[in-house]
């Protein structure tokens, strides 16, 4: 049998790469997939493109990637070349196995350099490829096994592997100085790539209130909304000049604020405000806003029950009779919030405004 190579043999690779481009992004073209694949390729032979290997050896891994960048604007594609840097001079070190053809197990004296990258600044878990050949580990002994390390956080990627120049046998029987397991230079024989969310800062477009305004003796909520900069943000919020009896209590991008009942106060008095602080390892954005108060309402029932047996605060959608308003005085509650009862049952106490009564009580649930 014949050794199947040249054109031949790289024309489906190159094809299969192309349709694996195109399942990732078909809106792209001709001539925008073949970019794609040779400013992807490693570099082979001489440098650039030349009639023995073209533009290099095809890489699926970088090329799909950048593809699916180009398709989903939120995620950015990087590549690039690990940096080679010695880590120790005149090291002795054992292989256990010949460190390249030319060479036998045994001792040896030698350099050792890591080829390392750290990628980082993503705003969840990034994916990446080291796509060229590996190095060995830093272990020694070392059985000589080719060796990458990888590691991947919730904001960063990195890669390390060993490349060991070795100068003399131990003890000293002459000069080698020959690279193991080969020599990782120029740059395009430690080749990477990364595909992820970039970290980016946040900015606040506006503060929400609902209901706006707020009765007296209710709670309202302030929802904060981005336009950029949703992943990885803390939120700080801090409420100022609030009525007496007021609290409030932060959710993360919203925070629930109850005004208390007795909130009548002179035109003059300062408006109560609230500040919403958004960071992140990229930067950070603030936004203060108004709480309106209607003080001319005396406010509306609020509803607390129990979910999975932990007593749950909400402000639910009240919904008075529809058949008699104004004459019939029941209450409907719409509760907006998922509930898992206890059991069969879903405990619950009605929080009326402090003219009214307070009730208490427990209701089987229906399934629709």
């Amino acid at each position: 049998m014949s050794d199947f190579d040249g054109t031949s043999a790289a024309c489906p690779q190159v094809s299969g790469v192309a349709a694996l481009i195109l399942s990732v992004n078909p809106n792209l073209t001709e001539q925008q997939v073949r970019d794609i694949i040779t400013s992807n390729a490693t570099d082979m032979g001489v440098s650039g493109k030349d009639d023995l290997f073209g533009w290099g050896r095809v890489n699926a891994a970088l090329s799909v990637a950048e593809a699916y960048s180009l398709a989903n604007s939120e995620y950015t594609f990087n590549d690039g070349s690990a940096g080679l840097s010695l880590y120790s001079s005149n090291y002795s070190m054992t292989f256990t196995a010949p460190p390249r053809g030319d060479l036998s197990a045994g001792s040896y004296l030698v350099d050792r350099y890591y080829v390392d990258a750290t990628i980082d600044g993503f705003a969840t878990e990034p994916q990446g490829w080291y796509t060229s050949a590996y190095g060995f580990s830093w272990a020694n002994p070392n059985d000589a096994s080719r060796y990458l390390l990888k590691e991947t956080t919730s904001s960063s990627i990195h890669f390390q592997t060993v490349f060991y120049f070795i100068k003399e046998t131990i003890p000293p029987t002459g000069t080698i100085n020959k690279w193991a397991p080969f020599d990782p230079n120029p740059s395009n024989l430690r080749k990477y790539g990364v595909l992820g969310i970039p970290l980016i800062p946040p900015i606040i477009s506006e503060l929400t209130q609902d209901p706006d305004p707020v009765c007296r003796d209710a709670t309202t909520t302030i929802t904060c909304i981005l336009s950029q900069g949703q992943y990885g943000s803390t939120y700080i919020w801090t409420p100022h000049d609030l009525p007496a009896g007021s609290d409030y209590q932060p959710h993360g991008s919203y925070c629930d604020v109850y005004i208390g009942p007795l909130t009548e106060y002179g035109s003059d008095a300062p408006l109560a405000s609230i500040d919403c602080y958004v960071s992140n390892d990229a930067g950070n954005s603030f936004m203060n806003r108004t709480i309106l108060i209607d003080n001319s309402c005396v406010g509306c029932p609020t509803l607390a029950f129990e979910n999975e047996g932990e007593l749950v605060d909400e402000n639910p959608l009240l919904i008075t009779s529809l058949s008699n308003p104004g004459t019939d005085v029941t209450d409907y509650y719409l509760i907006q919030t998922p509930v898992v009862p206890v059991g069969d049952e879903i405990n619950f106490t009605i929080h009326e405004p402090s003219d009214r009564t307070y009730l208490a009580g427990s209701g089987r649930t229906f399934q629709s």
